[in-house]
Formats: structure tokens, C-alpha cells, sequence
């Protein structure tokens, strides 16, 4: 019985040390022990602003992935309605795609009831679950989009903007969920000091060729006045 307790111990520190040089991306974001490959670094939430429309929240920001080698799949962003005394109303979450190695990104969306009141405290997050990382070396081209000739108009009556431009695809790009070719164009309205206050975004409709300038045209109603206050930088995602 001394010899199979023995034997039994032998087996367990195999199975304990026998692939102790595997790379594990631990739920509490921790590298294990004789890991050849260190952690992600968290997103990096830039800025970020929202305005209230109609009893909705419109909200926008910037992100920043300060990894080289490592893309988040997917990120969680949440977005937690409060009383002035701490007690939470509602929390929602908006889940965006691709963050790419060493890029910087600009989102937007709208989240709400229709009862959102101005006294309310708004707290915008970012997240990444520990499994939705995934090493990549693929670089996101710099120069991937040129935006050109961008013009907006507010319609006070409808309580509408609408931004008009020109796009140009420099180069072909795509990973195995995302196509350069139909970019989300994302529309951030910045104050005077380049503070972030709202935006939205809209999907093209239409398929972008390489070198071939395209017009496109992006739209939105739920768009608080303060569009009027600040100025609107368009970005394009893949």
C-alpha cells in the first residue's frame, strides 16, 4: 500500500509540473507560474461624454489598446444609471469588436428607456473578459481610411444631424470577423477644448474599393442641441 500511495503522488506532481510552461490567461488576469508569455494590458478607456436626447442616453469614446501583440476580441462597455445618493437605476451593457494591437478607436451608441432624467448620474466603464483576448501581431494600417470634404448640418425641427463626406479605402484589410470594405463610421461631436460630449455611428451601405474615393452619408434623430455647441470629427472602424 506504501508503493500505490507513492505512485499515487508521482502521477499528481507530474500533472501538476508537466505543463507548468503554458501560457494561461487566468480570469483574475494573472500570468501563471513559468508563463513564456506575459499579460494583456486593460483597454485603455481615453475619454469619453454623453448627452441626454429624449430620455436616452447618447454616449461616445475613445479607446485605446496599449498592446502589441494582443487584440481584444470583444469589450464590454457599461454604462450605470444612479441617484444623486449612490442608489443604482439601471446598468446596460454595449459589447464593441476588434480592438486591434496598438490601436486607437472611437465608438458610439445610445442605451436608455425613454425616462432618463437630467438629475441622473451617468458612469460610462470598459472591460474585457480574461478569454476574450487573443495574441495577434496583426497591425492595423495607420492610414487605413481617408476622410475628406466632411460637412454637417443640424435640423432644429426634427432635431436631426447630418454629416456628408468623402471616404477612400488606402489599402485591403480584413480579419477573420471584419472587413475593411464596410467601415462603421463613427461621428464624435468634441467642445472647443477637444472634450468629447456625444456621437453615433452608422454602418456604410455600401462596399468601399481600394484607392476609389466613395461618398457616403451618416444620419441620426435622437441628437442633442449640443451638436450646434461643438464640432464633429467622423472616424471609420473596420
Amino acid at each position: 500500500s506504501h508503493i500505490f500511495r507513492l505512485a499515487i503522488v508521482f502521477i499528481l506532481t507530474l500533472g501538476l509540473t508537466g505543463c507548468s510552461n503554458a501560457t494561461v490567461l487566468n480570469p483574475d488576469n494573472k500570468t501563471s507560474e513559468g508563463s513564456q508569455s506575459e499579460q494583456p494590458k486593460e483597454l485603455i478607456l481615453v475619454d469619453s461624454g454623453y448627452a441626454l436626447s429624449e430620455g436616452y442616453i447618447r454616449f461616445a469614446l475613445k479607446v485605446d489598446n496599449p498592446n502589441n501583440d494582443f487584440m481584444a476580441r470583444t469589450a464590454k462597455v457599461t454604462i450605470n444609471r444612479s441617484k444623486k445618493d449612490g442608489e443604482l437605476i439601471d446598468s446596460s451593457n454595449w459589447t464593441i469588436t476588434n480592438i486591434m494591437p496598438e490601436s486607437t478607436s472611437y465608438w458610439a451608441s445610445i442605451t436608455g428607456d425613454g425616462n432618463v432624467e437630467d438629475d441622473e448620474v451617468i458612469k460610462i466603464s470598459l472591460s474585457v473578459d480574461p478569454f476574450s483576448w487573443e495574441k495577434s501581431d496583426i497591425e492595423l494600417p495607420p492610414n487605413l481610411y481617408t476622410i475628406a470634404d466632411v460637412s454637417y448640418a443640424f435640423d432644429r425641427q426634427f432635431n436631426k444631424v447630418v454629416a456628408k463626406g468623402e471616404v477612400t479605402l488606402n489599402e485591403s484589410f480584413s480579419t477573420s470577423t471584419a472587413s475593411a470594405r464596410i467601415p462603421l463610421f463613427v461621428c464624435i461631436v468634441k467642445d472647443a477644448n477637444g472634450k468629447i460630449i456625444t456621437g453615433f455611428s452608422e454602418r456604410a451601405t455600401e462596399k468601399l474599393t481600394v484607392d476609389v474615393p466613395t461618398s457616403f452619408e451618416v444620419s441620426n434623430y435622437f441628437c442633442p442641441l449640443e451638436f450646434e455647441e461643438g464640432h464633429i470629427e467622423i472616424y471609420a472602424n473596420p
